[in-house]
């Protein structure tokens, strides 16, 4: 008799002690959740699978010290095995002894197969269409229902065995997708262990569910084994690259790569698992995105290259421009995005051209490529508000075009940024426009009520004479923001502050003055280089200081941008020195979440 018989006979023995020793799953619903199950069986015949008769993947048994366990050879000269409790608990319907039995049995005699005679049947047979409806529709709490009732109004009537069989799995289902959703990986191993039907083909879904069960565990070796099972045994394109890619999740690349080698085969003359290895390759720029001291190899970059150039993958072309962002290669990163915004339009694309324009120092081509799209996506409009708070920051006493200004503020009032109003406030503070700074300022408290512009609104108020709504704001900011507590002191104090604003970072020096000129022109290195020697002389002014903290921005320094803004402020708080702590405190742009897709 094959298992898979003995798996249908021990279903049989579960129908027969219904009333007596063993709890069905229709006898305890709706709280069925909390049952065992007690079909058992350590390889039967898959039913049904992709891979034809493969024997299931059968979860490896092991000693109390973690070796695996052996079952030991029948005696020859005792060919006999004792069935004389299996019979007994089969005749006294308990059922749960019978199953267990018969897996003690089986362990200690692999060639050995339940007698066919212990179960006499003596049923009431119905029609159990209504009740496979019921199944098929998946109402499990109805068709509980449905069989109790059966079962109440026709004394002796009990579930097919097939019936039996379907419910008990569908139940072996639930439990291990409860439990492998829920992470409570012994459970899933447990229950998957009883119910080796479903560790086949047909049933892929609950393998992955074991085998990630096993790698959180510790289990790594026979978790490994079910994705080698999946790759032997099944069939499937769809679900064989799937089971690559899931375990390429949970293995190191290496152990991902000696598992395609070894088992993969074609499609159309191609590798199947060619999209897998591409995969892996773009987990690894991704990985390295975030971790800059891992660097991809040459062999990835240039395999998702192909896929960009080749292929016209507009993904991978935003990859590898995301990639050489983070590198700061500016204009290879540039280069990528065009390549992708060749193929079509692509938001993710703009933004990624507009920044890395931004960081090449060329603002104009940035700013207008960005208004052409801010309307497009938020991202956009970001970057767009983006490139033009940093010119303000920069150069606040230069006066916008008029077009230009006007475009901006239209996009900033229209998007409610509450960053970029406190921004034009400060701009028009600095042109002695005190009126428009006051109502930028106002709409920035407005839109998301934030430090700077509570200080700007309050120093429009005192030099405009406004004591009442000086005395307002200081009231409601000044508990939420300690340096607003201080203004209390500068009632009379705002056009001293506003002059010191606008000294310029011009120096006297050779180095500092060719340090504005390649910083004009977007050469922060040479800028930051030239600031540097300045400052090891010992005669750095404030001026210089804050030039060598945009610098220090500007080619992605900014822990270091931020300890020189900090100094600077502490010398003289400004506006530039506090937009200057916190742009550097601030992370515009986090590309962990990154999804080629």
């Amino acid at each position: 008799m094959s298992v898979a018989r003995t798996l249908s006979l021990i279903a049989a023995l579960t129908v027969s002690g219904l009333a007596q020793a063993q709890t069905m799953p229709w006898e305890v619903a709706p709280a069925q959740q909390n049952q065992t199950f007690e079909l058992d069986g350590s390889g039967s015949s898959a039913p049904g699978g992709q891979g034809g008769s493969a024997e299931p993947w059968a979860i490896p048994r092991t000693n109390p010290d973690g070796s695996l366990a052996s079952a030991p050879d029948l005696d020859p000269d005792n060919k006999r095995v004792d069935e004389t409790a299996l019979r007994y608990y089969a005749r006294n319907g308990e059922i749960a002894r019978v199953s267990a039995e018969i897996r003690r049995l089986q362990s200690l005699y692999p060639e050995w197969e339940p007698p066919e005679d212990i179960y006499d049947t003596d049923r009431v047979i119905l029609d159990e269409q209504p009740l496979w409806d019921l199944f098929a529709a998946g109402k499990t709490q109805e068709l509980y229902a449905k069989i109790r009732e059966y079962v109440r109004e026709n004394p002796g009537y009990r579930p097919s065995n097939e019936l039996t069989r379907q419910i008990v799995l569908e139940d072996a289902r639930r439990k291990i997708k409860t439990a492998s959703d829920s992470k409570d990986y012994p459970a899933v191993i447990e229950v998957a262990s009883r119910n080796p039907e479903l560790l086949v083909c047909a049933e892929i879904d609950m393998i992955w569910r074991t085998a990630e069960a096993l790698n959180k565990t510790g289990n790594t070796d026979q978790s490994l084994d079910a994705y080698y099972y999946i790759l032997a045994n099944c069939r499937n394109p769809a679900e064989r690259r799937a089971t690559v890619q899931k375990a390429a999740v949970l293995f190191p690349r290496p152990v991902v790569e000696r598992m395609i080698e070894g088992n993969q085969g074609t499609l159309y003359g191609r590798s199947e698992f060619e999209g897998v290895a591409l995969d892996l390759a773009r987990s690894s720029i991704i990985t390295s995105m975030n971790k800059k001291q891992v660097k991809p190899t040459q062999e990835d970059l240039d395999d998702v290259d192909t896929s960009a150039r080749v292929n016209g993958n507009q993904a991978d072309a935003e990859l590898l421009g995301w990639y050489y962002f983070t590198r700061r290669d500016y204009p290879r990163a540039l280069s990528y995005f065009q390549l992708s915004l060749d193929v079509g339009p692509s938001n993710k694309a703009i933004e990624g051209a507009v920044l890395s324009l931004r960081e090449m120092g060329d603002l104009e081509a940035a700013e207008n490529l960005a208004y052409q799209r801010a309307s497009d996506d938020a991202l956009i409009r970001t970057a767009y508000h983006q490139v033009m708070m940093l010119e303000i920051i920069e150069d606040p006493q230069t006066p916008i075009e008029g077009q230009r200004l006007f475009r901006f503020a239209s996009s900033v009032n229209d998007a409610r940024d509450a960053d970029a109003a406190q921004i034009l406030g400060w701009y028009f503070y600095e042109q002695d426009k005190l009126p428009e700074a006051g109502e930028w300022f106002d709409k920035s408290l407005d839109f998301e009520p934030n430090e700077n512009a509570a200080i700007g609104a309050i120093l429009v108020a005192q030099n405009t004479k406004q004591i009442k709504k000086r005395n307002a704001l200081l009231a409601k900011y000044a508990d939420d923001y300690a340096s607003v507590a201080e203004l209390e002191q500068l009632r009379v104090a705002s056009a001293p502050v506003r002059a010191s604003t606008r000294r310029s970072t011009r120096s006297s020096n050779s180095l500092v003055r060719n340090a504005q000129k390649e910083f004009k022109a977007g050469n922060y290195d040479t800028a930051l280089t030239l600031l540097e020697q300045n400052a090891a002389k010992g005669r750095e002014d404030r001026g210089a200081k804050m030039l060598r903290g945009w610098s220090l921005y500007h080619t992605n320094k900014n822990r270091e941008a931020g300890k020189v803004f900090a100094e600077a402020n502490k010398q003289r708080s400004t506006t530039s020195s506090r937009q200057g702590i916190w742009y550097s405190q601030k992370a515009l742009y986090n590309y962990k979440d990154y999804d080629p897709q």
